[in-house]
């Protein structure tokens, strides 16, 4: 664990108002406390690394990485490189994922993580980067679970999920299950260059309600459900639910406007589309952060995929761009031995110019002859 965790003050807890106390050398209820305080600065340092560990048979998850500033926007540079976490819930299964990362600018590149029940990463803060990782087996026996994971808090922007390998990915029998989850909100994340191969059962990619999701030249192959799922939950599911969020004392109340307040620097500066997300419509009970804007999903190959796209409760907007779809896998170099290159003569280079060669030979820990950072 890089940074503090936070002593538990008493034993019955909740997931609202369970403040800790900030305390090294143990994880304690950090998930609680962090929930809270969602800028909590840990003293995890910067320019940290952890390379080349194998983390695994452990009872509650594996690593927890902290570092830079959310409130300010400081990038902490800390970073899990060419690790192997694997079978890290013998005794917690909830909130225990294989790496958890919080505060700004932190990095998760080059690692494997697998055999899991529930997420392999969970995220909080802002500008973190997730590159070149095989995620497999995960979220094996759960539901509302994936294998990335981000939620609840609009003003965490500009994550970036890049150049990763997920597969098998939940299971066919259970249909809550998702890939890349931007939860309650999410907003500011682009994922690209991402090859997925039996992921997920609702949303190999899936959006509650969120804004500025951008999905571009990735692979998808034979989810057991939609390639991507956008609902408009403030429409659907989450109607009941508006006071909670954007009352008074509402989730997103506190942490757009006391944890951090979008409409003034660094915020308003940093991320200028964001600064109108609790104005409201004209209608006086409507905010604009309700309704999903400025969505992208552009310049994708589909393989084998029953249904492709769900869309779900008004005003669940997405800019559909051009995406390649096909029922063979003949566009790869060998998909029997998960080898998702594409041909250099597949047509997807023709039917989507421009789309960027994905360098799957280099995902996934490398050796330590070969790692040059």
């Amino acid at each position: 664990m890089l940074g503090q965790g936070a002593r538990q003050t008493f034993p019955h807890i909740t997931a609202d108002d369970y403040e800790g106390v900030p305390s090294s050398r143990e994880v304690g209820s950090y998930h609680s406390h962090s929930y809270l305080n969602t800028v909590w600065e840990r003293n995890a340092g910067e320019r940290h690394t952890i390379q080349g560990c194998e983390v695994y048979n452990t009872g509650s998850g594996g690593i927890i990485l902290g570092g830079g500033s959310k409130k300010s926007l400081t990038p902490g540079g800390n970073r899990v490189t060419d690790c192997r976490i694997h079978d890290f819930n013998r005794r917690n299964k909830a909130g225990a994922a294989g790496v958890i990362v919080d505060g700004c600018g932190n990095i998760v590149v080059h690692n494997e993580i697998y055999n899991a029940d529930l997420q392999a990463i969970i995220v909080h803060g802002n500008e973190h980067l997730f590159a070149y990782n095989h995620i497999h087996h995960v979220a094996l026996n759960s539901n509302d679970a994936s294998a990335w994971y981000l939620g609840r808090d609009p003003s965490d922007q500009g994550n970036i999920v890049r150049r990763n390998f997920f597969h098998d990915v939940g299971r066919p029998d259970r249909k809550w299950m998702m890939g890349v989850y931007c939860d309650d909100a999410t907003c500011g994340v682009l994922i690209e260059e991402n090859v997925f191969y039996r992921v997920a059962s609702y949303g190999t990619v899936y959006s509650n309600g969120g804004h500025d999701i951008v999905v571009r030249n990735n692979i998808f192959i034979e989810g057991f459900g939609p390639a991507y799922q956008l609902k408009s939950m403030w429409y659907d599911f989450g109607a009941y639910q508006i006071p909670y969020f954007f009352g008074e004392n509402g989730v997103y109340t506190r942490r757009l406007t006391r944890a951090v307040d979008i409409r003034k620097p660094p915020y308003s500066e940093r991320y200028p589309l964001l600064k109108d997300w609790l104005d409201l419509l004209p209608d006086g009970r409507t905010f604009k952060g309700m309704r999903p804007r400025r969505n992208v999903f552009d310049r994708n190959v589909l393989v084998k995929y029953e249904e492709t796209f769900r869309l779900v409760g008004k005003y669940a907007q997405t800019d559909f761009g051009e995406n390649y779809m096909t029922q063979s896998d003949s566009v790869f170099v060998d998909p029997e031995r998960l080898d998702f290159r594409l041909k250099e003569n597949s047509p997807v280079y023709r039917e989507l110019p421009g789309f960027a060669r994905i360098p799957f030979e280099q995902i996934g820990p490398r050796k330590a002859s070969s790692r040059t950072e």
